[in-house]
C-alpha cells in the first residue's frame, strides 16, 4: 500500500497516521505517523515513525515547525530526507575528523616503518634509507625530550631535523650527514603527498647540505709504529687490541667482537660474518702467528673483565674506550691517531712493498666497483691476502726488533 494511501487525519495541521494491521503496541494498533506538508512550492510527503517508538503527534508537530522555520531563514533541513542526508554526512566527516586525528597521533618510527615497508627500490637502497632513517630516530634534540623516533610526527619541527644533521655530521662524518639528510627528504617528501599529508610541505630541502669533511691523511711512520708497539703491553686487553689492529687491518668493530668460534684452527682463517662487516658481506682475515698470540683463552679476547654488582663479568670494549686510552697514554709518544688510521698505515704499508690495489681492497674488505668485480670477479683471493698479512707482519717484527713468536694459544681452548 502507497504511502498516500489511507491517511486519516490527526487534528494536528500537516499531521497524519495509518493504522497497521499486524503491528500492536499493547492493546491498541500500532500508528504510524506521516507527515504531509508544502514548503518552497514542493509538496511532501513522509514517514516520521511509530507510536511505538516514542514518538507522538507532537513531535511530529514540532518536527514540521522546524522545517518550515528553516525554510524561512534559508538553513538547516526543511525535509526528513535531507536531515538524514546532513546527519550521514556529519558522521561521515566525524569519522573522517576521528581517523586524521587517529593518523596525526603517529610517530616518527611508525610512518618511517610504513614508508621503508613500501618502497619499490633496490635492497642495498632499501637498506641505505633504513639505515638513515633509525640514525635519525635514535637523535635526541634536548635533554629530557623523547628522540625524534618516539615523537609526533607533526610535532617535529624543521630546527629538530636540522640539528639532527649538524650532529650526525660533528659526531660522525659529512659524508653521512648527507646521506641522513637526503634520507629524510625522500621520507617527508613521500609524508606530504596527496592523500597523507601528514606535513604540508618537506622542509628537508631547506636545511643546507653538511660541508664535507676534509679526508683524514694520517698514517703512522716506521719509526712511529716501532715507539707505539714497544709502549705497549701484551698483558693489557686495549694494548693487545692496538697490536692486533696494527697487524690485521680490521675495523675496531670487527675486532673487538672477535668469537674464537668464528676461527678455523686448521687454517689460521678468521671469517667475520656478514651481520658485524660494514659492507654486509662475509671477510675472511688471515690470522699470523703474531696475531693469534694476541688472543687470549677466551671466547671473546677483546671483551673486558668488569665489576658489576660484586661480580665479576666479561664485556666489549667500547671505541670510547679505546680513544679514552689514547687521549690518557698521550697517544703512547707520538702524534695524535685513532684506530682507524692503523687502517690507512697498513694500506699504505702494503702498498709501498708492492701490493696491488685490488689486494689491498680484498685485505681492508672494500668493495670493488665496476662491471667486472660486480658481475666476473669470483676469485677470493685468499692467497693474495695471506700472502700480504704475512709481508706486513715480517715488515712490522722487522722494524720492531722481535723475532717472529712461536707462542700459540690453541683455537680450541674454550672458557
Amino acid at each position: 500500500m502507497a504511502l498516500r494511501d489511507d491517511l486519516k487525519p490527526t487534528g494536528r495541521k500537516g499531521i497524519f497516521f495509518k493504522e497497521h494491521e499486524t503491528r500492536r503496541h499493547g492493546v491498541k494498533r500500532d500508528r504510524l505517523l506521516i507527515l504531509r506538508y508544502t514548503i518552497a512550492g514542493q509538496t511532501r510527503t513522509e514517514s516520521f515513525g511509530w507510536l511505538s517508538e516514542g514518538l507522538t503527534e507532537l513531535d511530529a508537530e514540532r518536527k514540521l515547525a522546524a522545517f518550515r522555520a528553516n525554510a524561512k531563514k534559508g538553513s538547516g533541513p526543511t525535509s526528513l530526507t535531507e536531515e538524514r542526508e546532513l546527519k550521514e554526512q556529519a558522521e561521515l566527516e566525524a569519522e573522517e575528523a576521528a581517523k586524521l586525528a587517529a593518523e596525526r597521533e603517529r610517530t616518527f618510527s611508525d610512518l618511517a616503518a610504513e614508508y621503508l615497508d613500501g618502497l619499490t627500490v633496490r635492497p642495498t637502497t632499501a637498506r641505505f634509507y633504513r639505515d638513515c632513517l633509525e640514525i635519525a630516530a635514535a637523535y635526541k634534540p634536548a635533554k629530557g625530550k623523547p628522540t625524534l623516533g618516539e615523537t609526533l610526527i607533526f610535532e617535529i619541527p624543521k630546527k629538530y631535523l636540522a640539528q639532527c644533521i649538524e650532529y650526525v655530521s660533528k659526531k660522525r662524518s659529512a659524508s653521512l650527514a648527507v646521506a641522513v639528510r637526503s634520507s629524510l627528504s625522500a621520507f617527508y617528501t613521500w609524508l606530504s603527498h596527496p592523500g597523507r599529508e601528514y606535513v604540508e610541505v618537506n622542509p628537508v630541502p631547506a636545511i643546507p647540505k653538511p660541508k664535507a669533511n676534509t679526508p683524514r691523511e694520517r698514517t703512522l711512520t716506521d719509526t712511529e709504529i716501532v715507539t707505539v708497539w714497544h709502549n705497549l703491553d701484551d698483558g693489557d686487553t686495549l694494548h693487545r687490541l692496538l697490536k692486533f689492529l696494527l697487524l690485521t687491518g680490521v675495523r675496531l668493530s670487527e675486532a673487538i667482537n672477535l668469537d674464537r668460534r668464528e676461527i678455523d684452527e686448521t687454517n689460521n682463517w678468521w671469517t667475520i660474518p656478514g651481520s658485524r662487516t660494514k659492507s654486509k658481506r662475509p671477510h675472511r682475515v688471515y690470522l699470523t702467528e703474531s696475531a693469534r698470540a694476541l688472543l687470549i683463552e677466551e671466547r671473546y679476547p677483546f671483551f673486558n673483565v668488569v665489576v658489576k654488582d660484586g661480580k665479576q663479568k666479561r664485556q666489549a670494549l667500547s671505541a670510547q674506550a679505546l680513544n679514552h686510552n689514547l687521549r690518557r697514554n698521550d697517544f703512547y709518544g707520538v702524534e695524535k691517531f685513532c684506530a682507524h688510521d692503523l687502517r690507512r698505515t697498513i694500506a699504505s704499508g702494503l702498498a709501498l712493498r708492492g701490493t696491488t690495489s685490488d689486494h689491498i681492497a680484498a685485505v681492508l674488505s672494500h668493495k670493488l666497483h665496476g662491471v667486472t668485480a660486480a658481475h666476473y670477479l669470483r676469485h677470493n683471493q685468499d692467497d693474495e691476502k695471506k700472502r700480504a698479512w704475512l709481508a706486513w707482519e715480517r715488515h712490522v717484527l722487522s722494524i720492531t726488533g722481535k723475532e717472529k713468536t712461536t707462542k700459540v694459544i690453541p683455537l680450541d681452548s674454550r672458557r
